[in-house]
C-alpha cells in the first residue's frame, strides 16, 4: 500500500499496555456490555481500542462512519473471531443521546479523544447517564517528559495544536470534573511507561505533514488547521477494502490474533509493573486513566 502510515512500535506498546488494563477490568468488575465513545481520532487506527474487551468476552458497542473503513474494521474483527461481539451505533448517536439512552452499559469509556470535546463536563455527565456501573477515560499525560518538547515543536514549526484541550492532560483537573458530575473515582493511575518520551518528536512532525499530503491528494484545503493526523483518512487515501490491509497497518492485530505480544514488550511491561519506582510513574507514563463508579 503506497504512501500509508503504519502504526509504529510505540503505539503497539500503547495497545499492549491498554489491553492488560482492560482485561483486568473485565475480570475484576465482571463486565459484559461496553460502550466505547469515539470523538475523532489521531495517530492510531480507530475502532480497535476495545478489542481486548471483546477478546475477554464483552459485547462492544461503537459509533462510526458508514464507510469503507468501517467495513474493513468489521472484517478485521471477524478475522479475529469476534465479529459477533461488535455492534455499530449511528455516528451521531452520542450527540443525539436518544439513540443510546434506551440501554445501560457496564462500562462507558473513551480513549484520549475526549480531549476534543468542548463540553467536557456535559460529556462526562452523558457518559454517567448511560452507564449502569463504570465510567473510564484515558488521557495523555502532561507530566510526561516529552510533553514540553512536543509543545515546543508545534510552536517552532508553527503547527496548530490539534491534540485537544490541554486541561485534559492533568489528573487533578480531570478529578475535579468527575466530582462535578457525581462520579465516584476509584482509580487514577499513570500507565504505559516506556523509556522513550511521548512523542519522540520527529514522528509527530512527519505525521502532520503526511496529513497535509492526504488533504492535497483528496482536493482539500492545503493547510493543517483542520485536524491532526487521522488514520481513517490514511486508510481512505490508500483505498483499502480488506481486513488484510488493516492488519498490515496495525501490527497489534497480528499479536491479538496469535495471543502473544513480543517478548521485549512483555519484559518492558514487567519492569513497568514491578521494578519502576512510583516516583517515576508520572514523568515516564504516556497515559493515565480515571475509573469511577456511577
Amino acid at each position: 500500500m503506497k504512501n500509508v502510515l503504519i502504526e509504529p512500535v510505540g503505539i503497539t506498546y500503547d495497545r499492549y499496555r491498554l489491553g492488560l488494563l482492560l482485561s483486568r477490568l473485565v475480570k475484576v468488575h465482571r463486565l459484559q456490555e461496553v460502550l466505547e465513545l469515539t470523538f475523532g481520532v489521531e495517530k492510531a487506527m480507530p475502532y480497535f481500542y476495545s478489542l481486548p474487551l471483546a477478546l475477554s468476552g464483552c459485547k462492544i458497542f461503537l459509533a462510526g462512519k458508514d464507510s469503507q473503513l468501517r467495513k474493513a474494521v468489521g472484517m478485521a474483527w471477524e478475522e479475529l473471531g469476534i465479529g459477533d461481539h461488535l455492534t455499530w451505533l449511528p455516528e451521531s448517536s452520542w450527540d443525539n443521546t436518544n439513540a443510546i439512552s434506551q440501554r445501560r452499559y457496564d462500562l462507558v469509556w473513551n480513549f484520549v479523544s475526549i480531549a476534543r470535546r468542548s463540553d467536557l463536563k456535559a460529556t462526562l455527565q452523558g457518559m454517567r447517564n448511560v452507564s449502569r456501573k463504570l465510567v473510564m477515560t484515558v488521557h495523555q499525560n502532561g507530566f510526561n517528559f516529552g510533553f514540553a518538547w512536543h509543545r515546543l515543536l508545534h510552536k517552532f514549526f508553527r503547527l496548530p495544536w490539534t491534540h485537544g484541550n490541554l486541561l485534559t492532560f492533568w489528573p487533578s483537573i480531570i478529578k475535579k470534573m468527575y466530582a462535578k458530575v457525581g462520579l465516584k473515582i476509584i482509580e487514577i493511575v499513570p500507565f504505559d511507561s516506556p523509556p522513550w518520551p511521548d512523542p519522540p518528536g520527529w514522528r509527530d512532525i512527519k505525521w502532520h505533514w503526511h496529513e497535509l499530503q492526504i488533504n492535497l491528494a483528496q482536493g482539500r484545503k492545503a493547510d493543517m488547521s483542520t485536524g491532526a493526523v487521522n488514520f481513517s483518512n490514511n486508510y481512505e487515501a490508500a483505498q483499502g477494502s480488506s481486513a488484510l490491509d488493516l492488519f498490515s497497518m496495525v501490527p497489534a492485530l497480528e499479536y491479538y490474533k496469535s495471543g502473544k505480544f513480543p517478548k521485549w514488550m512483555q519484559t518492558l511491561s514487567f519492569i513497568e509493573d514491578h521494578l519502576r519506582p512510583g516516583i517515576l510513574r508520572y514523568p515516564f507514563s504516556h497515559l493515565f486513566y480515571v475509573l469511577a463508579l456511577v
